[in-house]
C-alpha cells in the first residue's frame, strides 16, 4: 500500500505462442506482405520464425507487426 504506482507486464509471448498463433499466421504471410509492398517479407519471416524458434525478445517487434497487419486489413 505504500510503495508507488507500477505497471504490470501483459503476457505477450505468451499469447502469440497460444491463443494468437492462428491470428499472426493469417495476418502474417507471405502473400499479404509482398501484396502491400511496406515490409520486407524476408525479414518479417526471419522475425517470426526466430520468434517461434525461442527468440521471446522478438514477440513485441511481432506484436506491431500483427497490430499493424490488423489495422490494415480493416482500414485499407
Amino acid at each position: 500500500m505504500d510503495r508507488p504506482k507500477m505497471g504490470f507486464a501483459i503476457p505477450i509471448a505468451k499469447w502469440m505462442n497460444e491463443e494468437l498463433k492462428e491470428r499472426i499466421d493469417s495476418f502474417i504471410n507471405e502473400k499479404n506482405i509482398v501484396e502491400q509492398g511496406i515490409f520486407n517479407w524476408e525479414y518479417i519471416s526471419k522475425l517470426k520464425t526466430d520468434f517461434y524458434n525461442g527468440k521471446k525478445e522478438y514477440d513485441t517487434k511481432l506484436w506491431y507487426v500483427l497490430m499493424f497487419q490488423m489495422w490494415y486489413a480493416k482500414w485499407m
